[in-house]
């Protein structure tokens, strides 16, 4: 339970980031479908977080698996030495605040995606309780 806790404490934290050292990602594009990426350090952490936001409505759980993947692996290459957490969000409409974003469970609530570092591997992984 303490894991889940700190994976939602983590993933709220990341959204929260000031913008310094946010970098804009063209990466997730799904067909039919507004998005915006970016990946950020969380300091305190150590690892790098990437948020790909869908606006106005989200692609099917496939196509956002396909998206997040895409843009672990541009965010591996930009910087493979830090473990990378990578989520999906939706926000209803353009224009709405960022903090009103929806977390996305494209693997079911107790799965995330990532990239490892010391093994150099984008996965699935699941939350250990």
């Amino acid at each position: 339970m303490r894991n889940a806790i700190w994976f939602v404490t983590f993933l709220f934290a990341s959204q929260a980031s000031v913008a310094a050292g946010v970098t804009k990602f063209k990466c997730g594009i799904v067909q039919g479908f507004k998005s915006e990426a970016e990946m950020k350090l969380i300091p305190s952490q150590g690892i790098n977080s990437v948020d790909l936001t869908f606006i106005g409505g989200a692609p099917s759980n496939n196509q956002i698996d396909q998206a997040l993947r895409e843009c672990a692996a541009l965010a591996a290459k930009r910087d493979p030495s830090k473990d990378i957490l990578v989520s999906a969000w939706l926000r209803k409409r353009p224009g709405d605040d960022w903090r009103d974003d929806d977390l996305l469970h494209p693997y079911g609530s107790m799965k995330y995606l990532s990239y490892q570092a010391s093994s150099k591997t984008i996965a699935v992984r699941d939350f250990k309780l």
